[in-house]
């Protein structure tokens, strides 16, 4: 890695002896990173410099290995491990071979030495993915052959997650690969997997990977219940089933597991049923997409004592979406709640793309009337909550926010209806003001997190004369965006002062993050300089009064 090659460079050498020991900085891997990082593997002159450390860079092999290999790796980069990169291709079409006499061939084909250092390496690997397609039909074959290899054991064994796509001429890899040590599956099961039998797949998972505690699945073509049920081990299960969603008996065994504590899900033909749903002991947190009737009476039968986060999404029509904020109001669920997301949006809006089509069709959607007055009073322990819109133009005032505020004063994340994804949405919605500020700073002390879109950034003449708090607010994160279009740039700079007398303790580099486009106001870079500028002042005064 340092001497500015391949990989497998980066392997266990022999102990360093001497009449010197190493430091021990050397085998620290955050200074190990931060060394790495200051040597060009392009550079003549760096080479050179570690080739002559021969000594140092023995001592830095073993702590070297270790940080280049816990990291995120690649199925295909381990391999090059047994081969050069230029050559790995033909190796691999060669194991992969179906003619008998090759056998002896593919003994030679892994040198002795490569072998050993691609053991070691492997038993360094935390987390591993295989690609974003998938392995190609030589890989599978050469995976099958180094498991053979191996004495059929696992050359991970200490593998913690993995990413790993499930298709049908890749079947039977995975049970193989997965050692016991496994905690977080990411399985992307594939259409061309319809036929195999992933009912019998979790069972054989339940046995390799007992201590499986994360597992996320993403399957087009609809999962068996009795794949997820032999896992007795999973405790945040996340299901990205688009196409079919789960029906109340699947539910119902779902949420018996013992150990779950998390689950995400599709739900669908829970209107009309009447059966209460028992959850585990350990549930903590659900995230349910569905229609509003759905997720309404689902609400109504959930058992959850002690349910701490409820995330809701793609509600149906007003009137569908009234009935699920009444159950919000009255499910004896809700009661221990602390972190609530609705994401609300018109049912008939899924398939047109057209602009047009989304400003007459999408009607407005008061916010504040329909959605935050009536579960006033209620959550009174909420400290996060999160309200989105898709396709569906929102109405947001300044009172609505003032009369948030007042309701839960513990908030410590909030996040509002934004459409800066959605311009056609943004042209017919109404946003507060930066009034609504000034009415979170005062009233929401422990907010750390708060996104939220402006309707109009000139500031209203009666808050200039606000006097700013004593107590330096919390905020860490404000993420503001904004389409309307004004040009003053003093604008920019009056609002930058505004902003960091509310919040002056304000992560400039988290606020400006995310640089989309679509996110920019063209006066946000000049005011977020501005609040830096502001900052930095701050703290030279700081020091100055302090040295004084």
């Amino acid at each position: 890695m340092i001497a500015g090659t391949n990989a497998e460079e980066v392997i266990p050498c022999a102990d360093s002896t001497g009449p010197d020991p190493p430091h021990p900085a050397l085998y620290n891997q955050d200074v190990l990173a931060l060394l790495f990082d200051v040597f060009n593997p392009f550079n003549r002159t760096d080479r050179a410099t570690c080739a002559r450390s021969a000594r140092v860079c023995r001592a830095w092999a073993e702590p070297a290995s270790s940080v280049v290999w816990s990291k995120g790796v690649d199925l295909t980069i381990l391999f090059r491990i047994l081969h050069r990169p230029s050559s790995l291709d033909t190796m691999a079409r060669k194991i992969s071979s179906s003619d008998p006499g090759m056998t002896q061939e593919k003994l030679q084909v892994i040198r002795h030495e490569a072998w050993q250092s691609f053991l070691r390496c492997g038993a360094r690997i935390r987390e591993l993915s295989e690609g974003t397609f998938g392995l190609i039909p030589a890989y599978v074959e050469l995976t099958h052959f180094l498991i053979r290899k191996n004495g059929t054991q696992t050359f991970l064994p200490h593998l913690k997650t993995l990413h790993w796509r499930q298709r049908a001429d890749s079947s039977g890899i995975l049970v193989r690969l997965v050692p016991p040590s496994l905690e977080s599956l990411v399985l992307h099961v594939d259409e061309l997997t319809a036929g195999c039998p992933l009912g019998t797949l979790g069972l054989q998972l339940s046995s390799a990977a007992p201590f499986l505690r994360r597992l996320e699945i993403t399957c087009q073509t609809g999962l068996p219940i009795s794949f997820l049920i032999p896992l007795k081990s999973i405790r945040e299960l996340t299901l990205h089933n688009v196409l079919t969603a789960f029906k109340p008996e699947d539910v119902r065994r779902l949420l018996k597991a013992p150990n779950l504590e998390a689950l995400h899900l599709s739900i669908k033909n829970f209107a009309k049923c009447q059966r209460v749903m028992d959850s585990g002991p350990n549930l903590r947190s659900i995230y349910c997409i569905g229609m509003c009737e759905d997720l309404a009476s689902f609400i109504s039968l959930l058992d959850a004592p002690n349910l701490y986060g409820m995330y809701l999404l793609r509600p149906g029509d007003v009137d569908a979406l009234r009935s699920l904020i009444g159950e919000l109001k009255s499910a004896p669920c809700t009661r221990s709640v602390r972190s609530l997301k609705l994401i609300y949006g018109n049912s008939a809006l899924r398939c047109d793309p057209t602009p047009l089509r989304y400003a007459v069709v999408a009607p407005q959607l008061a916010v504040g009337k329909i959605i935050l007055q009536p579960l006033f009073g209620h959550f009174n322990q909420l400290d996060t909550l999160i309200v989105g819109s898709c396709h569906c133009p929102s109405v947001l005032t300044d009172d609505d926010v003032l009369m948030l505020a007042k309701a839960w004063p513990g908030l410590k994340k909030l996040s509002l209806p934004s459409h800066a994804t959605s311009p056609y949405c943004s042209r017919v919605a109404s946003f507060p003001s930066v009034a609504s500020l000034y009415h979170l700073s005062y009233l929401c002390p422990e907010l750390i997190h708060l996104e939220i879109e402006l309707g109009d950034i000139t500031l209203p003449p009666e808050f200039l004369q606000y006097p700013i708090p004593r107590i330096a607010h919390r905020l860490r994160t404000l993420k503001l965006s904004s389409l309307r279009w004004i040009e003053p740039d003093a604008l920019a700079l009056v609002l930058a002062e505004v902003v960091d007398g509310l919040f002056p303790t304000l992560d400039v580099d988290v606020c400006i993050r995310d640089k989309r486009p679509h996110l920019q106001w063209h006066g946000w870079p000049l005011m977020w300089a501005k609040v830096r500028e502001l900052q930095a002042g701050r703290e030279r005064r700081s020091i100055k009064n302090w040295q004084g």
